[in-house]
């Protein structure tokens, strides 16, 4: 997406309803199969996780962290709200997010 561009462009938050086209464009994108739900339920994992706003990039990065977990699992092509949280918990690793999760990296000097 945009932040990978090596120069410097300010993408900033959008919109849950621009969000929850680029979820849709993105499940496409992916080759999952997903519900209408599917980015109502992207957008409030993602605050669980402690998102504070709504960026361009997130549901890109989670459908293709959600497919390498299909693929490594042999999951069907579902983006559920299963795949969805396992997706988030990989991306969203600080320690102390709102889940409880903790930062696989805890504990490891920097």
């Amino acid at each position: 997406f945009f932040r990978r561009i090596p120069n410097k462009i300010h993408v900033g938050e959008v919109t849950a309803d621009e969000f929850d086209e680029i979820v849709r464009r993105a499940v496409v994108a992916t080759g999952f199969f997903a519900s209408p739900e599917a980015p109502a339920t992207m957008r409030m994992i993602c605050a669980e996780m402690g998102a504070t706003s709504l960026r361009p990039c997130i549901p890109m990065d989670l459908c293709r962290i959600a497919r390498s977990i299909c693929d490594f699992d042999e999951l069907a092509n579902e983006l559920n709200r299963d795949v969805i949280w396992r997706s988030a918990e990989m991306y969203f690793t600080a320690t102390g997010t709102k889940s409880g999760t903790t930062s696989l990296f805890a504990g490891i000097p920097a």
